[in-house]
């Protein structure tokens, strides 16, 4: 046999089990991907037959509110009736074209554009006892810091109400629309956490309108005026209680700030009177977070199910699903090994993780039947997935997590607010 044949048969046999051991590993890849896809199915069903067994719900359906009729539903009222068909084009748009159906909507602002000051001059903070400075806000509203038109609060308070006065068709159209007996904004929640939500800076808009106007109404001596404004910012706060979103959540305790603080200044001012106080008292005492924060908790771990739902659908890579979903995070090291592991293994074993998470940690911190947050539990939460080792199967959820931290101290500090000025109320009440 000559020496190149024997070449030839040599190098035959180096690639022939060259194939064979490229074929033997995808082989066994294959097994360990279909096997790993297998054990988080598993792990994701034994999970959530656990927790349904605990009577626990899961699905997104159970906390979507229901349709209500359009003639009786705030948010399809005709000034606030555009947003359900603007596109991301119509309401990026600044300004807003004249005559276009956003346009009324959009002029109401105290802030100017441009402005990035998150608290324009004169804010009041009743958390640490600081009224508003009327004076200061007129002087911010008038676009001349140095002014000195007005000299004293009840001037200031007279001049900040004829300025609002430019809104006086968008206000009360506003307010008539918010007596009506539902408030259901069309949102599309089959997108989950990238659902457009822009109902909730027009209504953050409104509501520090509604508050600079009371705070200006009681400097003015008109209650009856201050009262009408803070019963819509209540309306406005309830409007957005039954959505499932943790952006509406927080919302919802920024417009009770809102409304807090002339409840206040009016109270220590001892502006308002028996029946005004009565009103007031039992307007708050139906404001409970301590229950509405577990059913926003749960509401938020359904919409990640169907996040973490729609990603296996996908069948996209794992680098794909989070350059495009999880880009506001920051990307540890632990996001490489991602992109060599099966995808739906990866999803499931987070889903699961993420669903016992809620359960074992961030429910818990809240007894809502006690009416109490418990901070130890809280710290306690969060020391556990700081020192949690992260691994490709939990890391999705131990990042997710950290959106909620702050969430129940968020939640304890407008409520206390909410109930020491029921027992202020009171307490003014028997003074009179």
């Amino acid at each position: 046999m000559s020496i190149r044949r024997k070449a030839w048969i040599i190098a035959g046999r180096i690639l022939l089990g060259f194939f064979a051991t490229l074929i033997l590993l995808a082989l066994l890849l294959k097994i360990f991907c279909t096997e790993e896809n297998w054990r988080g199915r598993r792990a994701l069903a034994h999970c959530e037959r656990e927790l349904r067994a605990r009577g626990e719900k899961l699905d997104l359906a159970t906390f979507v509110p229901p349709l209500v009729p359009d003639a009786e539903n705030f948010a399809m009222a005709p000034l606030l009736a555009p947003l359900a068909k603007a596109s991301r084009q119509d309401l990026d748009r600044n300004p807003k074209p004249p005559g276009s159906p956003l346009e009324r909507l959009d002029k109401v602002r105290l802030q100017w554009v441009g402005d990035s000051k998150p608290f324009p001059p004169g804010s009041g903070d009743y958390e640490i006892g600081k009224p508003t400075d009327l004076v200061a806000r007129q002087r911010y509203l008038q676009k001349d810091p140095q002014q000195n038109s007005v000299a004293n609060q009840r001037e200031a308070a007279r001049a900040v109400l004829g300025w609002l006065t430019r809104w006086s068709p968008e206000l009360e159209e506003f307010s008539i629309a918010a007596n009506r007996p539902y408030a259901r904004f069309p949102l599309d929640y089959s997108k989950g956490f990238a659902v457009p939500v822009p109902h909730l800076i027009y209504l953050l808009r409104f509501a520090q309108v509604y508050y600079l106007r009371a705070i200006a109404a009681l400097g003015a001596g008109d209650t009856a005026s201050a009262l009408r404004d803070l019963k819509t910012l209540d309306r406005m706060q309830a409007a957005i209680r039954s959505e499932p979103l943790l952006v509406s959540y927080l919302v919802r305790i920024a417009i009770i700030k809102l409304l807090m603080q002339p409840v206040w200044q009016g109270s220590v001012e001892h502006f308002w009177d028996e029946d005004q106080l009565r009103g007031i008292q039992a307007m708050l005492a139906r404001i409970d977070l301590i229950v509405d924060y577990a059913r926003v908790v749960r509401g938020k771990r359904a919409i990640g199910n169907i996040m973490y739902e729609k990603f296996r659908a996908s069948r996209r890579p794992m680098g794909s699903i989070i350059s495009e979903y999880f880009s506001w995070l920051e990307t540890p090291r632990q996001f490489s090994i991602l992109a060599f592991l099966p995808s739906e293994a990866v999803l499931c074993q987070n889903q699961a993780s993420s669903e016992r998470w809620v359960q074992d940690y961030v429910l818990p911190v809240v007894d809502a039947s006690a009416h109490r947050i418990y901070p130890a539990r809280q710290k306690e939460a969060v020391r556990v997935n700081d020192e949690t080792k992260s691994t490709p199967y939990n890391v999705l959820s131990k990042l997710t997590a950290r959106g909620t931290d702050s969430l129940p101290i968020r939640t304890a500090t407008a409520q206390v607010a909410i109930d020491e000025a029921v027992v202020a109320c009171a307490l003014e009440r028997f003074r009179l």
